[in-house]
Parts: C-alpha cells; sequence; structure tokens
C-alpha cells in the first residue's frame, strides 16, 4: 500500500497528486494507494479516479471523521480538533 497525505489549507486536491500516487503504486505493483486529506478533492480527480476505487482510495476530511467516529477504538476529538483514543497503560 502506498499513501499519500495532503494538509491543504482550503484548496482541493488535484488531478496531479492522485496521478503521481497511482504512478508509484503501479511502479512499485502494490494493490493500493490512499490519498488522505483535511480539505476536499477536485471534481476531475472525483470523476477520473471514482471507477479505479478498488486500487485508489480518496479519504477527504468527512470520510476520515464518518471512519474516526464508527471505529471501534473509540477515537474522541480534544477540544483543539485533534482525534485521539484512550491511552492503554500496562
Amino acid at each position: 500500500m502506498v499513501i499519500e497525505v495532503k494538509h491543504r489549507n482550503g484548496r482541493s486536491v488535484g488531478l496531479s497528486v492522485v496521478d503521481r500516487l497511482n504512478g508509484v503504486r503501479d511502479r512499485e505493483k502494490v494493490d493500493k494507494g490512499i490519498v488522505f486529506t483535511n480539505s476536499s478533492f477536485s471534481n476531475s480527480v472525483r470523476k477520473e479516479y471514482h471507477h479505479k476505487s478498488s486500487v485508489i482510495a480518496l479519504i477527504d476530511f468527512e470520510k476520515l471523521t464518518e471512519l474516526l467516529k464508527a471505529s471501534k477504538a473509540n477515537w474522541t476529538v480534544t477540544q483543539s480538533g485533534l482525534w485521539t483514543t484512550p491511552r492503554k497503560y500496562n
């Protein structure tokens, strides 16, 4: 698996970012690529990669929030907006 994380201050992730990750995924012969972003993906990315969801996953802020809320790891959001899980000590 190859992963790209993009922190974009209000700007969407464009086609060049996802194309580059997909090229690395293909070259390295790995099954899956994931792009995480704190913002969103451009319409061109969503259109181009909609049918390639089995090899490229697009995880925007909304989707990541849904995944964290649904997780059985008890993720919670702090007052500062960070996601955290309870620490377990031995």
